[in-house]
């Protein structure tokens, strides 16, 4: 019988610390292995890491461990939810699935299953080019609504700095939105020091 890993990632802290997306990830990786015949030697998990890039911990040792231990453990692939779980960059995807296709492991998707031949690999190229879309669309408009919340006067998730504090105010729409105040007793601190 053959063996794999599973490599599962969720993009962000706050669904980490929800546990909204790994165990479900997990359990139907587990079924897919089981359903392909693999056993599963190996479970890596990046909790709140972009696959925008390969700076990722887990992925770089769950990558190291299977280009190591290919043949002791008789190692045939590596499983994922998609293919936007491997990577969200088409060069990483393409650098990385060659690196372990050159040691006999392949990347299998438990919910995109791909086919054999120019089909399957036509396939799964469209789907790493729409994740890195995806992902540069997303981030776009991330930028454009953190500008247009401190354009309003909000803020974007900082530290607050010394010498203000934080308070809550709705804004138009009555959301609960975090604003900076002058924090009274340590202003004087503040102007003291752009005073010096």
């Amino acid at each position: 019988m053959k063996s794999a890993v599973i490599y599962l990632r969720v993009s962000t802290d706050r669904q980490a610390e929800k546990d909204l997306s790994l165990p479900t990830q997990l359990e139907a990786c587990q079924k897919f292995a089981r359903d392909k015949g693999f056993s599963v030697v190996r479970v890596f998990k990046d909790a709140g890491e972009s696959a925008r890039t390969s700076n990722r911990p887990e992925f770089l040792e769950m990558i190291d461990f299977c280009l190591a231990h290919v043949r002791a453990l008789t190692l045939g692939a590596v499983i994922c939810w998609d293919t936007s779980r491997f990577a969200r960059n088409r060069y990483d995807a393409i650098l990385y699935k060659r690196q372990l296709a050159r040691k006999g492991v392949k990347v299998l998707f438990a919910s995109q299953p791909m086919g054999e031949g120019a089909e399957g690999q036509l396939l799964e190229g469209f789907l790493e080019l729409v994740d890195e879309f995806y992902s540069k669309q997303l981030s776009r408009n991330i930028i454009r609504g953190m500008r247009e919340n401190a354009r309003r006067g909000f803020l974007n998730g900082a530290h607050v700095p010394f010498g203000y504090r934080l308070v809550k105010v709705a804004d138009e729409k009555g959301n609960l939105k975090s604003r900076l105040e002058i924090e009274e007793c340590e202003a004087p601190i503040v102007r003291h020091l752009f005073h010096l």
